[in-house]
Parts: structure tokens; sequence; C-alpha cells
């Protein structure tokens, strides 16, 4: 059903782009005053279908193979510490500003720039996009304070006991153990594992509570869980 759906926007989607594109070619030979509201509408019209046309693109697209690497040895870590504000921040506002949409958002504002200095649109259309660009960071940085100080485990000193079998987060006001195989998903950025119960939300583990020695082998034994994951290689 999914990739059914993904190929109809696939297909219907890539139609409409090539007579998007063809209609623009086709409009700069109108007047001015008719091609600048054209070029607008044929330039919203253009991106729409690009949003439809990789979402599209995702939906069919293969899943890789999760490759797994064979772990025998038997681990216990007790790491303890508070995850520092700056690293949390920086972590999600990455997570946040690499999302289609916002990508999209970006392309049209480059888009509408291109325009307006080709004198096709007024100003208020470049500012309009510019400035929802510019403050969804803003706004973002915000929301992740907000979470960041409501959170049961971010702000205060947590301790993570992490086995093969699982991992137990306790502390003030959290309590939890999780089994491996709950797990669905698993994400290294800099300063973080994220590790996914499920799509919408995820355990942060830092990298600085390890040793050097612990992390290289806590990574090793990532490698061997059958889930999608995405981790470096600087181990």
């Amino acid at each position: 059903m999914k990739k059914g759906f993904g190929w109809f926007l696939l297909i219907t989607n890539s139609m409409f782009l090539l007579a998007t594109l063809a209609m623009i070619v086709l409009t700069v030979s109108q007047d001015h005053q008719q091609m600048t509201e054209s070029l607008l509408t044929f330039a919203i019209a253009l991106l729409v279908h690009a949003l439809f046309f990789f979402i599209g693109f995702f939906l069919i697209k293969k899943k890789k193979e999760i490759p797994v690497v064979p772990y025998t040895k038997e681990f216990h870590f007790s790491l303890q510490g508070i995850i520092p504000y700056t690293h949390y921040r920086h972590a999600i506002l990455s997570l946040m500003l690499l999302r289609p949409l916002y990508l999209f958002f970006i392309v049209g504002a480059c888009l509408l720039v291109i325009l307006y200095a080709l004198h096709q649109i007024e100003i208020a259309w470049v500012a309009g996009l510019v400035i929802t660009v510019v403050i969804s960071p803003v706004l973002a940085l915000i929301k992740i304070k907000k979470m960041y100080t409501a959170s049961a485990i971010l702000n205060q000193s947590v301790l993570y006991d992490i086995t093969n079998e699982s991992i137990h987060i306790k502390g003030s006001h959290v309590d939890s153990n999780i089994k491996w195989p709950h797990y669905v998903k698993i994400h290294e950025v800099k300063h973080f594992f994220f590790l996914y119960p499920n799509p919408q939300t995820a355990t942060l583990i830092s990298k600085a509570f390890f040793t050097p020695s612990q992390l290289m082998e806590f990574k090793r034994f990532l490698r061997s869980l059958p889930i999608e994951k995405k981790l470096t290689e600087n181990d």
C-alpha cells in the first residue's frame, strides 16, 4: 500500500514537474506584469510538486539490509552524569534543521530571492519566506530550552546501567529499564547516542559519560543489534 502510493506520487508529480517547467519556459515570452504573476504561481507549484516527488521517492525506496557484526562479549557499564544544555541544544537543533520541510523552506527562499533579483516578484514575497526561515530556528531554540528544563532526565544527574540485556536509567524522577529488542533505531551524533524505542521518542546517552575504551566497546555492541542504525566509523 505504501509503495503503491509512493509510485503514484512519483509518477504524477514527475509529469506535473515537467509540465510546470515547460510553462515557465513559455511564460518568459509574456509581458512583464503577466510574467511576474505567472512565474510566482509556477514557482510555488514547482516547489509543491518537488516536495511530493521526494515524498514518493522515499516511500518506494528499498530499505537496505541491516548490517550486523557478531558480538559475544559480556559487558556492564555504570555511567552517571548530567547532560549539558549546550550539547543537547546543538544536537536537537541540528536534527530539526535537517528535516525535509525546513530544507523545503530554504529552497523556496532561495528561489524567491532569484526571482526578486530578476525583478520578477515584489520584495514582500521574499521577505515573508526569509523571515519564516529565520524565525523557525528561534522558535526551535525556545522549544528546546523548555524541553530541557521540563525533562526528568536531561537536567539532573542520572545513573545509566548498561548491559548486553538492557539499559536501566535511574534518577530522582525516573526509573526505567528497557531491553534492547524494544529499540527500533539508533542514531549517533557528535555528543550523543539517540536510542529510539519508537519513531517519536528517544533515549539519549551522552558520549561524555563513557571512557574511550567503554565507548569503543559500546559501539561494537550496537553494531551487533539487528535494528536500523547510523553510527560513525571512528572507533
